[in-house]
């Protein structure tokens, strides 16, 4: 299915990810790649990566079960903070992949990002703001910190697209997968 170099990119590149609290697989698997000075004609998916992340964290990481279930309850407590911007959790808080230290990412639909800073400014929550052009688009993010954990919220504007379906989590969907928890039925 995949190259020897592959192979060897998809674990360097979780590994990277759990060491390196880094949270996008992409980004992993560049610094891999730089890492092994490997140059590879097909790049693997993201997906690999992440479910090889996620084997990783079963056999080395013996906290992650309860890690998880915070940062589920912390981001469920924060969509409800934002729900009137279509506030969504996702990625390694939505599919398990999170590693210790990592961040609760979440999504937010705003057209104008001072909203987004003013309902912070409401809940008297200090926030930092960050813009970079991608893609000839601005990309804003709010980045602060309530509880025990650091939050990066991401603002898109209407229709356009975040993270896939798989790697995001409105409030019914992330009580969902809290509820599974609590059963023993989640997928990891």
């Amino acid at each position: 299915m995949f190259s020897e170099q592959n192979a060897v990119l998809i674990e360097c590149a979780a590994a990277l990810m759990q060491q390196e609290q880094i949270s996008d697989a992409s980004e992993a698997l560049r610094r891999a790649a730089k890492r092994l000075n490997f140059t590879p004609t097909r790049w693997p998916k993201a997906e690999h990566v992440r479910f090889a992340l996620m084997a990783r964290l079963q056999l080395f990481d013996p906290n992650r079960a309860a890690r998880i279930s915070s940062m589920r309850h912390a981001a469920l407590e924060a969509i409800a903070f934002f729900d009137q911007f279509q506030a969504r959790a996702v990625g390694g808080v939505v599919d398990g992949s999170a590693v210790a230290g990592s961040s609760i990412h979440f999504e937010c639909i705003c057209e104008h990002p001072e909203r987004l800073q003013d309902r912070l400014f409401e809940l008297n929550i200090p926030a930092q703001q960050h813009e970079t052009l991608k893609a000839g688009a601005r990309r804003t993010w709010f980045e602060f910190t309530a509880g025990a954990f650091d939050f990066h919220l991401h603002v898109l504007t209407l229709g356009e697209h975040g993270f896939p379906p798989e790697l995001s989590a409105n409030a019914s969907k992330l009580a969902k997968l809290i509820k599974q928890e609590g059963d023993g039925t989640s997928g990891f």
